[in-house]
């Protein structure tokens, strides 16, 4: 059994579509097991093994965390909240990365309208008149 759990221990991984979550709950069953099968069992490297399966997504946050050498004294615990709170605002960011997608799109239709408006303009010439505009010019200084 616990030769089944530290093979389970060692090809660990988290998919893409995984969320932090249900990563964590797997990567803990599996600690949580092996040390009640063996008191002795050593989990001074779970940290850096579970950052080391995230997904490819996680890189720049996996290393803005390695390089704040604290990792010795980090708890696992506070890794995962800090990680859930990465991956809420990166799902955040990029709904509104699509929503910013759509606001382009009208910016730019918006642009188009004004430069075909002021293209009939020109092309109409300039209808206004300085004596049109002003009046008939008997109220100037």
């Amino acid at each position: 059994m616990i030769d089944l759990l530290t093979q389970d221990y060692e090809k660990f991984s988290i998919s893409v579509e995984e969320t932090i979550n249900s990563g964590f709950t797997r990567f803990n069953s599996i600690m949580t097991s092996l040390k009640s099968l063996d008191p002795d069992y050593s989990s001074k490297n779970n940290i850096r093994k579970f950052l080391r399966y995230l997904p490819l997504k996680w890189r720049a946050k996996v290393t803005a965390i390695k390089e704040a050498k604290y990792l010795a004294t980090l708890p696992l615990e506070d890794l995962i909240g800090n990680l859930k709170v990465y991956e809420m605002t990166s799902d955040d960011s990029n709904s509104q990365g699509e929503s910013d997608g759509d606001i382009d799109e009208e910016e730019a239709e918006a642009f188009n309208l004004l430069a075909r408006n002021f293209r009939n303009f020109f092309r109409k010439g300039n209808q206004f008149k300085r004596g049109i505009r002003f009046g008939n010019g008997a109220n100037r200084f």
